[in-house]
Parts: structure tokens; C-alpha cells; sequence
């Protein structure tokens, strides 16, 4: 690379393009946003058509299904097939950087690397051994034992992977301990950023003029909850804490925004509870149109449970919320104690669905001036640390410092 050309990244994974969600977000985000530091190229699986990655170079891994990422015997095809792109790639334009979204199934891409003297960056967004677990449906007898070698299997085509790399980003810093106690990564190599936000798309709009858009009653005050409906988002509890509080505060409706494989069991939950007028189920909506229901909202809440504990993270969601001037009530995770700490929302303990109750009942209660002030702070605090943009410049400051040396 001279000293005036741009330098060229790789941004891989088997990351599903097409499927919205939290995943899709932040590869395309930062890729986006890494665009003001170096020349991008996408590589995944999706077709172009499919995957929505305007403004940014895309490469298919072509003859690649992208498939149950359980199934090992597709492994070596997965593997020639990501092997072959890069190194097309890398002879259209040499690569000084394949980042990677940590995947078992990208393991030829840490060996490319070595074999190409191109640098290897993987993002951890996880734990494997906590979430592999919770994503998949309880097993008994001889299925557990299969299922146990596989995680096995998949915890050393990872933990190589984190070997190989020149550097590893994390998106909070118990993942970073969880990589240097558990699979020996130097502490150096290891760097923590969060998540961001979009703030230009998530921005404070008129809450009238959102609820009109989307055929809202104006005379309610909805409490938001948006994204995927596993067990670990805690929405259970929050309705079980909204029944508590849905009786003194007859003004207020529960939005819940996207699907997934507990909506049946929520939905269930919502009828046993009566509260079928009071709890507003709006399904999965195009990322471009999530603003608005946030922005319709009084407040929004991040319900983690226990199982989301047991996994740090970064949530996409609470940094949505927060770019849209909303005040976030919250369980009280590590990664997210910053919103306590400056004002733009408060904790409850994890898993405590009373506590949820009592804070609902707190927030709603707050004066309407108050809660416009602690929104204000929000909006402020995102556009000051939590872009997209501070965070791809972080990471591409860390992966270009002296801090260690790499192989190439």
C-alpha cells in the first residue's frame, strides 16, 4: 500500500443479508461506515440482489448455500468456496485486511491470510458456548450427546480462528476476559468497541406526527419494545410487568415490534393475561420504517434475562432508542450501565420482573418535561460516542497500531 492510496478491506460473513435483524445491521452499518477510512468490499454468501448493500462493493462466495450452519460435511465446499473468492479478490485488488464476522465456517479465511501475508481481523459479537445453546431447541438421550460434540467441534473451529488473527474485536469487555481466561488470547491483541447507531436514519421526529403515519391512537402513550423475539430479550417478563402496571396507568399501550420464535408463546401470554387490547403485536418491519415507531413511543425497554447475561453484548436496539431522544428502561447489564450513569434512563435488576414493574410505574409517571430533558441527553450522548462512525474509526485505528505485531 502506498502513502496516498486507501487501503482495501475485506468485510466477510455468513451473516443471512436478506433476514433482517440485528446481525444484518451491523455488518452492512459498518461497512458503510468504515467506507471514510478504507475501500470496502463485502463478501457473503447472499446474492446482491437480495442482500441490500447499496453503496458498497459486494463479492457472492458463489456455489455456497449458506445453509444450516450446523451441518459439518458442508465444511469443506464452505471452505474452497470462501477460499477461492478472496483469492479472486485479492488478484482484481491486493487485500490489506479480511475482516471477519467470527464463523466456524470461515476458517479457510484465517489460513488464506497466512498463506496471502494479508492481515486477519475477527469480530466477536458473542459467546458460542452461551448462545449456540440458547438458539437451539432442548435436546434429550443421544440427540444432546451429537449436539454436544458438535458446540465441541464448533468452539475449536472458532478458538483457531482467534489464534490465527492479527487482531480480535469485541463488542464488550467480558467477551474480551472470556477470550483471554478461556481460549489464551494475548490480552493485547483483544480490543473492545461497542455497537452504534445509525443517526442519521435514527433521529428524534415528532411522536403526533409518527403515531398518525402509523395509524397509532394519539392518546396513548406506548412503551416500545423493537426486535427479534428470542427468549433472551426478556419480553415475557416485560408483559407480566406491564399487566402490574396496566390498570393505574390506563393511558398506556405496549408497541412490540419484529417476530420470532417466541411470538406464539407471547402471544399466548398476552390472552391468558387479558391484555389483548392493551398490547400491540405490529410484526417485522422494514428497517427503514423502525424509526418511526420508536419515535412514537414515550419510552422504550430492553428486558434482558438471565440468559442474556450469561453472554455479553452490545445491544443494537438500546443505541436506537437512545439516537431517537428516547429515555431507556433497561435490566442492569455491565454493557449498558452507562445509560444510569448519564441520565437517559434507568436499570432494574436482571430477571427481577417486579422491579421491571416498579420502574415502568417510575417512568411513567415522570413529568412530560422531564422525560423530553432525559431524551435530549440521550440523543446528545449517542451522537457523541455511539455512531457507527466512531466505532469504524476505532476499529481501524486498533487494527492499524504497533500494538502487535501480526505476520504479515
Amino acid at each position: 500500500m502506498t502513502a496516498t492510496s486507501r487501503p482495501h478491506w475485506a468485510v466477510l460473513s455468513f451473516v443471512d443479508l436478506a433476514e433482517p435483524g440485528a446481525p444484518r445491521t451491523h455488518v452492512l452499518e459498518f461497512g458503510r461506515a468504515l467506507l471514510d477510512y478504507a475501500d470496502v468490499t463485502l463478501v457473503n454468501p447472499t446474492s446482491q440482489e437480495r442482500a441490500g448493500a447499496e453503496g458498497i462493493e459486494y463479492t457472492q462466495v458463489t456455489n455456497l448455500h449458506i445453509g444450516n450452519p450446523a451441518r459439518f460435511w458442508n465444511l469443506p465446499s464452505v471452505f474452497v468456496a470462501t477460499a477461492g473468492c478472496l483469492r479472486r479478490l485479492h488478484r482484481r485488488r491486493p487485500l490489506d485486511v479480511v475482516y471477519i464476522r467470527d464463523d466456524h465456517r470461515a476458517l479457510a479465511a484465517y489460513v488464506w491470510t497466512r498463506y496471502a501475508s494479508v492481515r486477519a481481523v475477527v469480530e466477536v459479537n458473542g459467546s458460542v458456548r452461551a448462545e449456540e445453546p440458547i438458539h437451539q431447541p432442548t435436546r434429550s438421550g443421544w440427540r444432546a450427546w451429537v449436539w454436544f460434540r458438535k458446540l465441541t467441534a464448533l468452539v475449536f473451529l472458532r478458538s483457531c480462528g482467534y489464534c490465527m488473527a492479527d487482531r480480535v474485536v469485541v463488542v464488550a469487555d467480558g467477551l474480551r476476559q472470556e477470550l483471554v481466561s478461556q481460549y489464551g488470547v494475548p490480552p493485547a491483541k483483544v480490543g473492545v468497541f461497542a455497537n452504534g447507531a445509525n443517526v442519521k436514519l435514527f433521529t428524534p421526529l415528532d411522536p403526533v406526527e409518527c403515531k398518525r403515519k402509523l395509524a397509532l391512537d394519539p392518546r396513548r402513550r406506548y412503551i416500545g419494545f423493537v426486535g427479534n423475539m428470542y427468549k433472551w430479550q426478556g419480553v415475557d417478563d416485560l408483559i407480566a410487568a406491564f399487566s402490574a402496571t396496566a390498570v393505574e396507568h390506563a393511558d398506556a399501550q405496549l408497541l412490540i415490534v419484529g417476530d420470532g420464535v417466541e411470538a406464539p408463546n407471547l402471544k399466548a401470554l398476552v390472552q391468558r393475561l387479558g391484555l389483548m387490547a392493551r398490547v400491540d403485536f405490529v410484526g417485522r418491519v422494514p428497517y427503514s420504517e423502525v424509526v418511526h415507531y420508536i419515535n412514537a413511543c414515550e419510552f422504550c425497554v430492553g428486558a434482558f434475562n438471565e440468559m442474556r447475561q450469561q453472554s455479553p453484548c452490545s445491544p443494537l436496539k438500546v443505541y436506537e432508542y437512545l439516537a431517537c431522544g428516547k429515555p431507556v428502561l433497561a435490566s442492569d447489564l455491565v454493557e449498558i450501565r452507562f445509560i444510569a450513569e448519564n441520565g437517559v434512563g434507568a436499570l432494574f435488576p436482571v430477571g427481577k420482573i417486579d422491579a421491571m414493574a416498579a420502574g415502568l410505574q417510575v417512568m411513567l409517571s415522570l413529568p412530560r418535561q422531564e422525560i423530553e430533558a432525559m431524551g435530549a441527553r440521550a440523543r446528545r450522548l449517542v451522537v457523541e460516542r455511539f455512531t457507527w462512525e466512531a466505532t469504524a474509526k476505532a476499529v481501524f485505528d486498533f487494527v492499524n497500531s504497533k500494538r502487535v505485531a501480526g505476520h504479515s
